[in-house]
């Protein structure tokens, strides 16, 4: 099943509503939460460095009298993320980022079911140690009608993740129920730099989003597809490229198959020199 995986997006600026009392930089300052997964060992917010995390929420309309039309959604990571809705890839991760200053996305809905995916890179190149990682986000959902829901990290407590996930994480048919709930950070790591996070600059604005009541895609005998791959909990870097443990073994036996076939043309080389000085050995004549 053929399937769009991105979603080109309008830059503008942020509209000074948004920023005001009751916009959607108030809003998710006030209301929001830091998040992450429990990381074993560690205290929180500590995390590995380099690595990435998963997360999941899935929201469904169950007022049949209201028919959601637009989501506008702030969200940041620290250290930098990549961000999908209904399996659609909205922003791609980007090293250059600046975690502290947050983005606002704007895109359309078209059904009662929206799902919100983001990858989370605890990137900082300056460091191999454990450090601070965390994910905020708020949504705002608009109606029809006018009236508008609202969604946080933090105070909703319906968003997952999971450190090592499957192939197809990011789509909506996923099945996420293995996942567990996220962890709020605590209160002490609003005293860093986390507690001031600067107003954003950018509005992304997508056209469309598919909606996320897609068939499941299927194999060529016509099973479900379970995409049992799975993700590396290391950071991949800023690009979208991801090798299967299939392409992975098809590139080593082709390398492998490589070096022997030059290894044999060598070795054949030197055997047709070596004999063809026995046969024609070298003749000095010296000069009296």
């Amino acid at each position: 099943m053929s399937r769009r995986t991105f979603l080109p997006l309008e830059e503008k600026v942020v509209p000074s509503s948004e920023l005001a009392s009751g916009g959607v930089y108030d809003v998710f300052i006030k209301n929001s939460s830091w998040v992450w997964i429990a990381e074993g060992g560690l205290t929180a917010p500590q995390a590995p460095a380099n690595e990435q995390r998963a997360f999941r929420k899935t929201w469904t309309n169950t007022n049949p009298t209201k028919v959601p039309i637009t989501a506008t959604m702030i969200a940041t990571v620290d250290n930098y993320y990549a961000l999908y809705i209904n399996g659609i890839l909205l922003q791609a991760p980007g090293s250059s980022e600046l975690w502290d200053v947050p983005f606002v996305f704007t895109f359309p809905l078209s059904s009662d079911t929206t799902v919100f995916a983001i990858r989370a890179i605890n990137g900082d190149e300056n460091t191999i140690a454990a450090n601070a990682a965390g994910l905020r986000v708020a949504a705002r959902i608009s109606f029809s009608d006018g009236t508008s829901h609202w969604l946080f990290t933090g105070q909703d407590q319906t968003w997952k993740t999971k450190k090592l996930f499957k192939e197809g994480w990011e789509q909506p048919e996923f099945d996420d129920r293995d996942w567990e709930p996220v962890v709020l950070m605590p209160q002490s790591a609003y005293t860093t730099s986390w507690g001031n996070l600067r107003a954003p600059q950018k509005l992304l604005v997508a056209s469309s989003v598919p909606s996320a009541l897609v068939c499941q895609p299927t194999t060529s005998t016509g099973a479900p597809s379970t995409g049992s791959s799975v993700g590396a909990a290391s950071a991949v870097g800023s690009n979208e490229v991801v090798v299967s443990k299939g392409a992975l073994g098809g590139m080593l036996v082709g390398i492998f198959l490589l070096t022997a076939v030059l290894t044999a043309i060598i070795t054949l080389l030197i055997t047709r020199r070596r004999a063809h000085k026995r046969k024609y050995p070298d003749v000095r004549v010296q000069i009296m």
